[in-house]
């Protein structure tokens, strides 16, 4: 009715040079890792708003342990409020890199264009990561992905088929049933789905910061 076709739109957009130059020596830390060009990172954001959004943080850590000790580069994201937050799942998960509060918008653009998989909650950078035609991986409790999940992309969305879910209750305190949408996800299911995910993911897709520029 609104002469509009049924093409996907287009997210595209333009990444400044000086960000991609500034996203590789923030990824190469403190030398112990190889350069970008070798391995991709595996992006965990596991900051959000809401309160009640949030996966449990040992479920970040489970998966950033279980990738590190598989030899893969894993960088966690996030706002200079969201550093502290960070810092706790970097020094329980040793060989993380913690990035929060360490890039702007465009940097963190840069990233999200060169890393493996982006392992989120319901937040911006995964709709971020999927304008940038990224892999995506985000656990789903209080909002409802139907409407809000990653566009077009319902097989990265986890969840727990609960009555409750979705309940759009915004803090902790007013939920009645102990966070139980996003508690009962296991480190398990998560680190099964982006092991999936990279195992179909195109890695000619993933373009290093050199080539990007």
């Amino acid at each position: 009715m609104l002469g509009l076709d049924l093409d996907p739109p287009d997210f595209s957009f333009v990444i400044p040079a000086a960000a991609l130059a500034r996203v590789e020596p923030l990824l190469s830390g403190d030398g112990a890792r190889g350069p970008l060009e070798q391995s991709a990172p595996i992006v965990l954001a596991p900051s959000t708003r809401w309160e009640t959004k949030h996966w449990r943080r040992e479920g970040f850590c489970e998966v950033a342990r279980y990738f590190v000790a598989k030899g893969r580069a894993v960088a966690l994201i996030g706002s200079a409020e969201e550093r502290i937050a960070c810092d706790a799942i970097a020094a329980a998960a040793p060989g993380t890199l913690n990035l929060a509060g360490r890039t702007s918008v465009p940097e963190l653009a840069a990233l999200l264009r060169c890393c493996a998989v982006c392992v989120t909650n319901d937040s911006g950078p995964m709709h971020l990561a999927v304008a940038l035609d990224r892999p995506v991986v985000s656990m789903f409790g209080p909002s409802d992905p139907l409407w809000i999940g990653p566009y077009r992309r319902p097989d990265a969305v986890i969840r727990v088929n609960l009555p409750c879910s979705p309940c759009y209750l915004r803090e902790l305190s007013r939920c009645p049933y102990d966070h139980a949408c996003m508690r009962q996800i296991s480190g398990a299911t998560v680190i099964e789905r982006i092991e999936a995910t990279l195992a179909a993911a195109d890695p000619l897709t993933v373009l290093p910061v050199a080539a990007a520029r």
